[in-house]
């Protein structure tokens, strides 16, 4: 668990326990099929005796976008659109390719408007299609956490609570951001106006006059 402190209110972010599965119960933009002795990953399963044919059969000559799906089974799973070798310890023998993930022309055609498929609308797929391969990774990794923003002058009293953030950097950048807002309302809320005045006086933007309000040390 961690913590990020400002003013009153502080911020606690922990893992969250009610994780919902992205391939299952989103909706998402490209398909992934996959194989694997153990898992079911994705929306579709492929025999794993049979790849070549279902690859020359779906995607060789389909016009689709896809990207490769690699898989690092040590200690846990991780998922990702590039290899592990030479990026995770023991990738050589405990990783490899176990899926594409998709889309077909006619979906990214709809999705990006146009007849032609041009590079730059390409990279736009792929760089979706790797977003939710991390998204994916993210809950595979048990990389996705909850925020509570808590009141220390109230023996910490929740006053907010969110989850569902993949990904801890996504989860920090938005705790800090509801941190700012739940500090910043409770300085509007004083109730001593020529103070607050004096503090606008001084400076341009709310963010100055928050910051003056503090130096002038008019929190109680």
């Amino acid at each position: 668990m961690a913590e990020i402190r400002e003013d009153r209110f502080y911020a606690e972010i922990k893992p969250d326990e009610l994780v919902e599965n992205p391939r299952k119960e989103w909706d998402h933009f490209g398909t992934m099929a996959t194989w694997h002795p153990n898992y079911e990953f994705g929306e579709v399963q492929i025999d794993r005796y049979a790849v070549q044919e279902w690859f020359d059969e779906n995607l060789k000559n389909s016009g689709a976008i896809w990207l490769p799906l690699y898989l690092y089974d040590h200690s846990g799973l991780s998922m990702s659109t590039d290899s592990f070798v030479g990026r995770a310890q023991h990738a050589e023998w405990d990783s490899g390719t176990v899926g594409f993930i998709y889309v077909s022309r006619e979906a990214a055609l709809k999705e990006f408007g146009g007849k032609y498929l041009t590079k730059k609308k390409i990279e736009k797929v792929k760089r979706i299609l790797q977003g939710e391969v991390e998204t994916f990774d993210s809950y595979l990794r048990g990389d996705v956490y909850y925020i509570a923003i808590k009141d220390r002058e109230n023996d910490g009293e929740i006053v907010d609570s969110v989850g569902g953030f993949y990904g801890y950097e996504y989860a920090e950048e938005e705790a800090k951001g509801m941190l700012k807002e739940h500090n910043r309302q409770y300085l509007l809320a004083f109730k001593d106006e020529s103070d607050w005045e004096k503090a606008s006086a001084e400076a341009d933007t709310d963010e100055g006059v928050l910051a003056r309000y503090n130096e002038l040390q008019l929190i109680p």
